[in-house]
């Protein structure tokens, strides 16, 4: 009767470049900077935020996927501070 929706999952090449193990290039030599990794988190939760708003009902909003979105949502935010921070940090050097 009712259909259990999936979260989406990163793929694995998302993983490892999520946790700065790999780099771009495949090769080793140029690791990820911090902000690189943070503006590929930002540009997976904008994906996983659009999944999430296409899946919302016109009426009647189940609690959890609203919980889910507003989750997503702030953890963009954080994400975007910590970018900001990363910036401030750059200038004063």
């Amino acid at each position: 009767m009712f259909r259990t929706l999936k979260k989406p999952q990163p793929t694995t090449t998302c993983i490892h470049l999520l946790s700065g193990s790999q780099n771009f290039s495949g090769s080793g030599e140029y690791p990820m900077k911090k902000e690189q990794v943070l503006k590929l988190k930002l540009k997976i939760l904008e994906e996983q935020i659009s999944e999430v708003k296409r899946r919302l009902p016109a009426h009647s909003t189940k609690p959890p996927l609203m919980g889910s979105l507003m989750d997503l949502e702030d953890e963009y935010d954080l994400i975007l501070l910590q970018i900001d921070e990363l910036k401030s940090q750059e200038l004063e050097i």
